[in-house]
């Protein structure tokens, strides 16, 4: 990966990224965390970018693209690589635009040794599967990867079976998120506590894609802002279903809420 050159206009590290996926407006745990981001990247001299992950073009609409500005506009939030604008986001910083560099991870992880498997059970047999390995045995087979009919996976060490390539033809989160940040050149992510297992599968992942610099990033992982029956905020389970509020109250809390956040 490392051939085909960093992000236009990437800066030298440290660097860590606001991660937004436009699938819906924004809540307030997605405004806390990108208040944390920004108060680490401040305290710690790190610079900033802005990655949209919009792949999934499926649930993207316009309106959950530009909530992303505006809501950081309204957070006074500032970042120094990517996109400043919708259009400029389209025409160079989407990662619509890095499919080949998608595919060629792909290819590479494919012809290493890399535990892989492709595989042809449903995301319903998976999702109704206990035990260890694949529902269908797909790990023993020799199956092509083709596109509406078969996913890879990445036999993992605790049994998980976590999808690389999806059926639909697309690079799955774990593949896209570890090639984009060798891309941008991050040396620093902060996420939240619930992706301390996709950060443990994205350093094994990226040890097998050459120039892959995941592996050697720094990590830090934060508390989640749950809900009033203590779970976490999602988008999927309509925790936003509109714009988040952009009161002066909602403005104060989400200083608070990141306050207790980095204050552990």
């Amino acid at each position: 990966m490392a051939r085909v050159g960093r992000a236009i206009g990437a800066v030298v590290a440290p660097l860590t990224r606001f991660a937004p996926t436009p699938s819906g407006y924004l809540h307030l745990g997605n405004a806390v965390h990108l208040s944390v981001v920004s108060a680490l990247a401040e305290q710690s001299g790190w610079q900033v970018a802005l990655r949209v992950d919009d792949l999934d073009v499926d649930r993207v609409r316009p309106e959950y693209v530009d909530d992303i500005f505006q809501l950081l506009t309204w957070l006074g939030l500032s970042f120094d690589v990517g996109p400043t604008s919708v259009g400029e986001l389209t025409r160079v910083w989407s990662q619509q635009q890095r499919i080949e560099l998608y595919e060629q991870a792909r290819d590479e992880v494919m012809a290493s040794a890399a535990p892989v498997y492709v595989c042809a059970c449903s995301r319903q047999q998976w999702q109704h599967h206990v035990g260890v390995g694949c529902p269908g045995k797909c790990d023993g087979l020799d199956l092509g990867l083709v596109a509406g009919s078969t996913s890879l996976r990445f036999r993992w060490a605790d049994g998980v079976d976590p999808v690389v390539w999806r059926r639909d033809g697309r690079p799955a989160y774990h593949l896209a998120s570890v090639v984009d940040d060798t891309w941008l050149g991050v040396t620093h992510v902060v996420r939240g506590d619930d992706l301390l297992q996709a950060t443990q599968f994205q350093r094994v992942l990226a040890t097998w894609i050459p120039g892959c610099t995941f592996a050697g990033a720094q990590v830090t992982h934060h508390r989640l802002v749950l809900d009033e029956h203590a779970q976490k905020l999602s988008k999927s389970a309509g925790s936003q279903a509109v714009p988040l509020d952009r009161s002066d109250a909602m403005r104060e809390r989400i200083r608070e809420l990141t306050r207790e956040l980095l204050a552990g």
